[in-house]
């Protein structure tokens, strides 16, 4: 990944809409929630959002307009690096603000360890992540094994919504909950499924999740856990 040279033109359009007044938790979070809703069709939900800018200057200059040229960058930056660019946004925008500040595993060091643990010889199964963070080791993963299907969890709901929208961005299927692994709580998820198409994601109930549950018996839980 080359650091911020493939995502220079999202974080100016970040500080475009910083110098209208806002901050960058703010204008993060709200982004991440307009391609949700986008691509889940809420219209109501994306228009409630919408009517918290404004929108009055001239078509091509409204805050939801660079909100959009952001997405549509996010889609060149992805293209081209076929990396986790959501992340490293975020990483970006967090740098200096102990507010929201995250960094994440880099990407080789996700390979490597995709490597050392799965391999090239595990298809068909299931990975799942404790604390799936922007989801870096699931999109790791899929470049080396087909059919996988992916169960990440995080307390953190940017989190949960980044890993969520990179699922759907890479075609896979997979569930991402908001929750504590060590408590084996649930109370938001997500669902994204693969197609020739392209991905799709919904919201799902979290009581439907049967993966997060007690286990009958206590073992350590690894970073990455591969069932049958």
């Amino acid at each position: 990944m080359n650091g911020t040279s493939d995502i220079k033109a999202i974080l100016e359009v970040f500080s475009r809409l910083r110098s209208r007044g806002y901050n960058n938790y703010t204008l993060f979070s709200d982004w991440v929630d307009l391609m949700l809703y986008a691509l889940m069709g809420k219209d109501s939900e994306y228009l409630k959002i919408v009517g918290r800018y404004r929108n009055d200057q001239p078509k091509g200059e409204r805050d939801i307009d660079l909100f959009c040229d952001a997405f549509a960058e996010l889609q060149l930056a992805m293209q081209k690096t076929n990396q986790d660019m959501l992340g490293e946004i975020y990483q970006q925008l967090s740098i200096n603000n102990k507010q929201f500040a995250q960094f994440f595993t880099p990407a080789h060091i996700c390979e490597l360890m995709v490597e050392i643990t799965i391999g090239d010889k595990v298809h068909g199964k299931t990975v799942s992540d404790p604390c799936v963070g922007s989801g870096r080791m699931f999109i790791a993963a899929q470049k080396v094994a087909s059919g996988l299907t992916f169960f990440g969890q995080d307390k953190d709901l940017i989190c949960v919504k980044m890993t969520a929208l990179n699922m759907c961005f890479f075609n896979a299927n997979s569930q991402i909950a908001r929750g504590n692994s060590l408590t084996f709580e649930c109370q938001k998820a997500y669902e994204t499924r693969r197609s020739p198409l392209g991905g799709s994601i919904r919201e799902i109930d979290p009581a439907n999740i049967i993966w997060i549950k007690k286990p009958k018996v206590s073992r350590q839980t690894t970073l990455f856990d591969l069932a049958a």
